[in-house]
């Protein structure tokens, strides 16, 4: 009976010895293995001998090697903090108004997200919420902007930060002025004002340059005079936020065009000039098509990229490795379908393609945003129509444009509808947006965050 119980406590630490290695817990497997060829020599010596005297020094082993176990546990991280990817699917209670324009990034060890609150009587709020790394909802937090003086939905918004780690904030007000906002970390406002923007255009686009220079592209929020909607892009330096210049775009080779969509980036080549995505027609009867434009400081094009007619280009983002990606919907057929692209610039100073990829949403859908990821690839987000309600939806391309994956998120009850997405430091996701009780019109949207890991699970 003695002998059989020290046989079974070396079976015990072979156990452990495996688990532990599957950990690689250094520290404790040091032990183990110790312990383990201990148990091996006196275990066996003890099965030999039967002696109750082999008994004692076994049942001291046993004791000696769990108290060791306890410590060297106790002192190594848990696997939780280490190992396990946090995911979640968190909302957040009402905020009295529906909810739109949703923006979110990762400062060092918080989520930030913004949107523009907005009821069918009263115009538009600018709501930022921070949460930690774990969902919850930081103390202090939501804090509330510009209330009531936001144009109506739909609107966009957009969160950035400097280098301080100050959150600056854009949008459009009522009167169709550009409004941009600078917070500290605990959300107390450093700077704040409005300026008029180009020909009653919305604020289309917000890219930091540094902590003192942005890019803006805007859109017009209604047809021109001459019945077209030109491109506005622009730039903010210094503390004072004074304009530096705006720039329109009003026809290409002689025809007017309309442009349904355009994001501005730096220039990667000229200081002073702009790198413009977006999608848009060229006389009354084309197509809209892809394009790309490389502007200089007086908005002259210096070189362009056109491609796919009938694709309305959405979102936009830069790539780990220098690319851009393009991404949006069409319609063919029956079917609508999303599509991402990746340009880049080649060494001539020319955009060139790198790679094309679409798939057929058979019950249609949304894109709502898109985000470049560490090994050059994407992610894309939307939300996709079932039988019985609207699902978030994400998928994953990578660098070459292959689709490594896909998944959804939601049930019959509710329509998750994400607005943006980023990929966090643990290189998981986190999708933010809405969510509201599919069968009650009058419900109000609620704020939808998902955070999954690397894969897209939860």
């Amino acid at each position: 009976m003695p002998a059989f119980f020290i046989v079974q406590s070396n079976k015990s630490f072979r156990c452990l010895l495996h688990s532990l290695k599957s950990k690689g817990d250094s520290t404790t497997l040091v032990i183990a293995i110790t312990l383990g060829h201990l148990c091996d020599h006196l275990g066996g010596d003890i099965v030999k001998k039967g002696s109750w005297f082999g008994w004692g020094n076994g049942l001291m082993l046993v004791v000696a090697s769990l108290v060791i176990f306890i410590v060297a546990s106790c002192a190594a991280p848990p696997d939780s903090q280490t190992d396990q990817p946090v995911t979640w699917v968190k909302v957040f209670a009402e905020t009295g108004k529906n909810l739109t324009g949703m923006d979110v990034f990762q400062d060092e060890a918080y989520y930030v997200l913004s949107g523009v609150c907005w009821s069918s009587t009263d115009p538009g709020t600018i709501y930022i919420l921070k949460i930690d790394q774990s969902g919850g909802q930081v103390d202090g937090w939501p804090k509330i902007f510009a209330e009531n003086s936001v144009t109506e939905a739909p609107v966009l918004s957009f969160l950035s930060w400097d280098q301080d780690w100050k959150y600056v904030f854009a949008t459009t007000t009522l009167s169709n002025q550009f409004y941009f906002l600078r917070t500290g970390p605990d959300g107390i406002p450093s700077q704040e004002c409005s300026h008029d923007s180009p020909r009653s255009s919305y604020v289309e686009s917000f890219e930091p340059v540094s902590n003192i220079e942005f890019i803006l592209g805007f859109r017009p929020a209604v047809d021109t005079p001459e019945g077209w909607r030109s491109i506005a892009a622009g730039r903010i330096r210094g503390t004072d936020m004074q304009y530096f210049t705006w720039n329109e775009i009003k026809e290409i080779e002689g025809q007017p065009i309309n442009c349904s969509s355009c994001h501005v980036f730096p220039d990667p080549e000229l200081e002073d000039g702009y790198l413009v995505l977006g999608s848009l027609k060229m006389g009354a009867w084309e197509k809209s098509r892809v394009f790309a434009f490389l502007l200089d400081s007086g908005g002259s094009i210096r070189k362009d990229f056109y491609k796919y007619d009938g694709k309305n280009a959405k979102v936009y983002a830069m790539t780990s490795d220098g690319g851009y990606i393009i991404a949006g919907t069409f319609v063919e057929g029956l079917n609508d379908y999303i599509f991402a692209m990746k340009i880049k610039i080649n060494s001539s100073g020319d955009f060139e393609e790198d790679w094309y990829w679409d798939t057929p949403l058979i019950s249609g859908g949304y894109i709502g945003g898109v985000s470049g990821t560490t090994d050059g690839g994407c992610v894309i987000t939307g939300d996709i129509n079932t039988a019985t309600s609207r699902d978030a939806y994400l998928v994953k391309l990578s660098s070459n444009g292959v689709k490594q994956w896909e998944k959804t998120y939601g049930d019959a009850d509710h329509d998750e509808v994400p607005l943006a997405v980023i990929q966090t430091s643990d290189e998981g996701y986190l999708l933010v947006g809405w969510i509201k009780d599919k069968d009650n019109p009058s419900a109000l949207y609620k704020i939808l965050t998902v955070k999954t890991d690397k894969d897209g699970n939860l």
